[in-house]
């Protein structure tokens, strides 16, 4: 199968950055169009001063914009090109409407290791996105 449109969720842990390299490399092999995308889990503070939420979406706007030249330096040592996105919300929602809205053929991404009981409760991006996803779905561990 050839994966023309790759997507990669990241969010500069060091599963994300596996999951990237091997996109890159994959990317770089087949010709593949690449995209990154990072997601801020955004929750609302209700009744917050407009001041704060400012701080707070500025303090959002920085962090994806470092995990960003994370990724860039990343693709960089593969020699690879790649769109960057930045979005707010719920990270596993987020990827799922993206990814079909972009048509991608493959999404690569890392597995952050949530288990048991954390997992029953509050379940793990990388499960939704694999169970949820239009297209073919690469989990790094």
């Amino acid at each position: 199968m050839v994966f023309k449109r790759v997507l990669v969720p990241f969010d500069g842990s060091e599963q994300s950055a596996k999951a990237l390299d091997i996109a890159a490399t994959l990317a770089k092999g087949e010709g593949a169009e690449l995209t990154v995308l990072n997601v801020a889990e955004y929750v609302p503070v209700p009744g917050s001063p407009t001041s704060t939420i400012y701080l707070i979406d500025q303090g959002i706007a920085q962090m994806q914009e470092l995990t960003m030249k994370k990724a860039e330096h990343i693709l960089a040592e593969h020699g690879v090109k790649a769109g960057l996105v930045a979005k707010k919300g719920h990270p596993a929602d987020e990827i799922l409407n993206y990814a079909k809205r972009q048509k991608m053929d493959l999404i690569v991404m890392g597995n952050r290791g949530v288990s048991g009981l954390e997992r029953f409760f509050l379940g793990s991006v990388s499960d939704s996105v694999a169970h949820h996803a239009h297209c073919a779905v690469l989990i790094v561990r």
